[in-house]
């Protein structure tokens, strides 16, 4: 009320209903040959597309013979094969967790490659795969199924530690030496072996070497009153280790080894 002046004022409120604003900010993944993918947010307009390839397919995984610790790893190119891709190779021991990866590429003219893993461990499994995703796409593809591979064996490449006991003896003409060894760590060689080959001789007379075979990791030798030479070696199916060899003094002489 102003002064005598009596104003009543009347609100009016409208709903205006309106269609929801263009759908922008489009990415859309085409997993090929099998579905297409759009996710998108309200905004301006973006449109982009995503290729995701298949997986790729190892063809094999191959030693190459008389090539120690090298893998040669083929595969062929996933669907849809007119693209230039850059992938990723992964390999490691079936014997670990630790994977080891590797980048290359691959143009469209390309259907099949293949890949040499070198630097690798002896008569070693390794498991690999690889993936793959388009150059102009940030969507990679799964991982390939893991195919196993085998390095090749090599003989074995360090001595054996090599010791020995002469036991006393009241007779100037024979004794008997313990001979004792161990397998030097050389994974995995070493956990592959068939047995040693023990060779002994006197001194002078190399021409009567005597040559003994066993699988444990001591023997016992009866040797007469001359000094001797040993030597061992570990082998397994490829060949033989280095000869560890050891020096038995004639009964008399003062030994010098400890």
């Amino acid at each position: 009320r102003v002064g005598s002046l009596r104003r009543d004022l009347i609100l009016f409120f409208y709903l205006i209903i309106v269609p929801p604003s263009t759908p922008g900010n489009i990415s859309c993944i085409y997993h090929y040959n099998v579905k297409f993918t759009c996710i998108y947010e309200f905004g301006y307009v973006f449109f982009s597309i995503s290729v995701k390839t298949k997986p790729p397919k190892i063809v094999s995984v191959e030693k190459i013979p008389g090539v120690k610790q090298l893998l040669n790893v083929t595969w062929d190119k996933p669907d849809p094969t007119l693209l230039d891709l850059n992938c990723r190779l992964r390999y490691r021991n079936t014997n670990s967790n630790t994977s080891i990866t590797v980048n290359f590429t691959m143009n469209q003219n390309e259907r099949r490659s293949s890949f040499n893993l070198t630097d690798l461990w002896d008569f070693t499994e390794y498991a690999i795969a690889i993936q793959c995703v388009g150059v102009e796409s940030e969507i990679w593809s799964e991982w390939s199924e893991e195919k196993i591979g085998r390095t090749e064996q090599q003989a074995p490449s360090r001595k054996v530690d090599l010791w020995r006991v002469i036991e006393s003896s009241p007779s100037a003409e024979n004794r008997y030496v313990h001979l004792m060894w161990k397998v030097l760590k050389e994974y995995p060689s070493s956990e592959c072996l068939l047995g040693y080959k023990i060779q002994y001789c006197p001194e002078n007379n190399a021409s009567f070497k005597m040559t003994q075979n066993t699988t444990d990791k001591v023997a016992k030798l009866l040797l007469t009153g001359e000094a001797y030479v040993i030597s061992v070696v570990a082998y397994n199916s490829v060949g033989e280790s280095p000869e560890a060899t050891l020096r038995i003094p004639s009964i008399g002489e003062k030994s010098t080894f400890f």
